[in-house]
């Protein structure tokens, strides 16, 4: 499958199987394939265009599955800088509008907090009972929104964890969460080939569509 992506401001990244690449979006053109010895499940870009951020599995112990995040100086040829923390292998990533925070969710069911500028993981807690496969940080930046394959929504408060589930009648594998600008709406694709839309205040329902293809 392809790494789950994000654009910045001036440039544009696009995936290539698991091996994430730079696009320049003017000229369509590869610019640089960022490659280690693990796999990238997701990716994030900085609003300058001067780091990227992977979510990533690689083989530590000889168990294939470790997830870590890697910081990319994008303009340099250097390998990146590896971020270990507990958790499998790293589905979703998100950065905070001031760039100092990085929120990951993993195989296993957990959100964890990195500090960007020290390079340390500050938190991790068991958000699911499955794979997260979507985040999103509220712009206030005291919320984030996670999407699970067991089929829950949460919205967490970072500073005590605390959280809200999304009820659902019909669950399934939520999925690519976003949330607006404002903070007041976010939406999921889920399993069912639709895309929800929900008020993040009350997780009320406030949109359904469907879409034609899944992928």
């Amino acid at each position: 499958s392809a790494t789950r992506v994000s654009t910045s401001p001036g440039a544009g990244y696009g995936p290539a199987g698991l091996l994430p690449t730079l696009l320049n979006l003017n000229t369509t053109r590869n610019v640089r394939r960022l490659t280690h010895d693990g796999r990238s499940w997701c990716l994030v870009v900085t609003s300058d265009a001067g780091r990227a951020i992977t979510g990533d599995e690689f083989d530590f112990d000889f168990d294939m599955g470790d997830g870590a995040v890697s910081v990319w100086d994008l303009g340099t040829t250097d390998p990146p800088r590896i971020l270990r923390g507990k958790e499998k292998r790293i589905n979703a990533i998100a950065l905070s509008a001031d760039e100092r925070l990085i929120v990951t969710g993993s195989e296993d069911g957990i959100v964890s907090l990195w500090n960007l500028q020290s390079a340390k993981c500050e938190k991790s807690f068991i958000a699911h009972d499955e794979n997260v496969e979507g985040i999103a940080i509220h712009p206030d930046g005291q919320k984030v929104l996670t999407a699970s394959r067991d089929g829950t929504v949460k919205v967490w408060n970072l500073a005590h964890r605390g959280s809200s589930e999304l009820s659902d009648e019909t669950p399934g594998r939520a999925d690519l969460m976003t949330v607006s600008s404002t903070g007041r709406r976010a939406a999921i694709m889920v399993e069912e080939k639709r895309v929800k839309v929900f008020d993040t205040r009350t997780l009320a329902i406030l949109e359904e569509h469907k879409v034609r293809d899944w992928s």
